[in-house]
């Protein structure tokens, strides 16, 4: 209620100040200093002290004007008698007898102005309640912000819940029970049950890791603090443990509340040799918050919410029970998970009827949600640009060769020799992948620039698969590999432009030996073995 007053004071004050200048101005007689009883007043007529009087039989109050040694004029001295009903007749009946001249005035104008001013105070105390109701139910997202983590000004209402968040359904089970504890705690405490302080949610970028904890706050009617992990790295050894603590102070007084860090391994990484300046100060940036997490207790009503892309390189001290004690994966979503997310982010675009979102579904094969919600406001660009009435098949067509293999270049002007080139590039890829069993089939090939590559070989991106095989991954060097064989077959030379799939294959190539054991070395993980330990 305190924040409530500290906002709201300065309407009132602004309402007060409107009501003192208006009546200032229609009645400066109420702001004179000389008041007069209504005894004296009395008394003041019957020994011929006062000249006039002014009575208005609607106010609360009358204007007597003393006599002077000149008579009336300005500089009379005035004076203001309180008198209600009853005592203006009195006051006009021995104004009469004492030949006092009366002075009828009309007050209506300031009647209205005191309802008026009730008005004004009745709009004040409304206003109050609006805010006191935005207080309870609609939460709060506190962004932290910089070195001096000012939450205070960064604070908007959020209205994410759980139907805004689609093909999570395990996830969402799982924290149900958190957003029931936030919203009766006593439910659990009073069977002595503890809930998990803290959530580590990991997955690949785009995943829906932010809105799942947004989501949680929103469904518990809780506030949500938010900050990510760099913002705690600071050149000054010391600062980036300060300003754990100021998250954690600012996270009690806004309790029930979450607090969100986003990239956590900014700051959770293993600890490091203390004789680098920079591992110190990221060492007792990580001591602070375990000590921060241990320092609250879940009757706080405080739950730590963190989100990463490499759990496996978090300090073991950050996940162990009681603190982190709750992992939850979030994965790239399947056909249906991503037909819902289309769903969710399709509500306020008009799609033309020949659009099937289960089509674009099973097309869209390792797309996260990030990128799904991408593609339908790359396809409205592209519909408003070309002054389309609704999105069509075209427009998600171009815009997801846009997202997959860049922005069409299609006034570069190319010799004959570099088109000779990419087609006998590209060709190359299209051949071999229509021998090779495991590949997907081909959608599209093309030698019109985009980005940078001169051409490209578009697949269906129809399966959802987690593992490959041996003979999968071979043939997809082959694949890759192809288009600068193409070259060196028919042009007889290689160019530049097979620098990527190089790449990838190199990628691929090293992971095979190093990660997944198919090679002549046998079932070994190279980049598991620490070659700096003694045998």
């Amino acid at each position: 209620m305190l924040k409530i007053y500290k906002k709201a004071s300065p309407v009132i004050l602004a309402g007060i100040l409107i009501w003192e200048v208006i009546a200032y101005i229609m009645f400066p007689e109420l702001f004179y200093n000389n008041k007069m009883s209504y005894g004296a007043c009395l008394h003041a007529m019957s020994s011929g002290v006062i000249y006039s009087i002014e009575i208005d039989e609607d106010s609360s109050f009358a204007i007597v004007t003393l006599r002077d040694a000149g008579g009336y004029d300005e500089d009379s001295v005035k004076y203001i008698v309180e008198a209600f009903g009853v005592s203006n007749q009195m006051l006009r009946s021995h104004a009469e007898q004492s030949d006092v001249e009366i002075i009828e005035r009309n007050h209506r104008i300031f009647s209205f102005l005191r309802i008026l001013k009730f008005f004004i105070m009745v709009c004040v105390i409304y206003f109050i309640y609006q805010i006191y109701q935005k207080k309870r139910k609609k939460p709060q997202i506190a962004v932290v912000n910089g070195e001096a983590f000012s939450t205070t000004e960064n604070i908007q209402d959020t209205q994410v819940t759980f139907n805004d968040v689609a093909a999570l359904e395990e996830e969402k089970i799982e924290l149900v029970e958190i957003v029931d504890f936030l919203k009766c705690p006593e439910r659990y405490t009073r069977l002595g049950a503890k809930i998990p302080k803290g959530v580590l949610l990991n997955g690949k970028p785009g995943t829906g890791k932010t809105l799942l904890a947004k989501a949680v706050a929103g469904e518990a009617g809780v506030s949500f603090i938010s900050a990510s992990g760099s913002e705690f790295i600071n050149k000054y050894i010391g600062a980036g443990a300060d300003n754990v603590r100021k998250l954690f102070e600012k996270a009690k007084k806004e309790a029930p509340c979450i607090v969100f860090i986003d990239e956590i391994d900014a700051i959770g990484g293993k600890r490091e040799d203390m004789s680098c300046a920079a591992n110190t100060e990221r060492n007792q940036t990580i001591d602070q918050l375990l000590t921060e997490l241990d320092g609250f207790q879940t009757r706080d009503n405080i739950i730590i919410f963190a989100a990463t892309n490499n759990p496996e390189i978090l300090d073991p001290a950050l996940t162990r029970p009681g603190r982190f004690d709750r992992i939850i994966h979030i994965g790239l979503p399947d056909v249906s998970g991503r037909k819902a997310i289309l769903e969710v982010h399709s509500r306020n675009k008009p799609l033309f009827e020949d659009v099937s979102l289960e089509y674009i579904a099973k097309n869209t094969a390792g797309f996260s949600g990030a990128q799904l919600e991408n593609l339908l406001n790359e396809a409205a660009i592209h519909a408003a640009r070309h002054q389309h009435t609704a999105i069509s098949n075209e427009d998600l067509d171009e815009a997801f060769k846009k997202i997959t293999v860049g922005i069409k270049k299609s006034n570069n002007i190319m010799s004959e020799e570099e088109k000779r080139l990419i087609a006998t590039h590209e060709s190359g890829h299209a051949i071999v992948s229509l021998f090779m069993p495991t590949q997907p089939n081909i959608k599209e090939v093309s030698i019109i620039p985009h980005n940078t590559g001169g051409g490209y070989t578009l697949n269906d991106m129809t399966d959802d698969k987690k593992y490959s095989s041996k003979t999968e991954l071979m043939e997809r060097l082959a694949v890759l590999m192809a288009g600068c064989v193409a070259e060196n077959l028919i042009i007889g030379d290689i160019s530049t432009g097979a620098s990527t799939d190089i790449e990838k294959a190199t990628e691929i190539a090293t992971k095979m030996v190093s990660e997944y054991g198919m090679s002549e070395f046998g079932p070994i993980s190279v980049e598991s073995i620490n070659l700096n330990s003694s045998p």
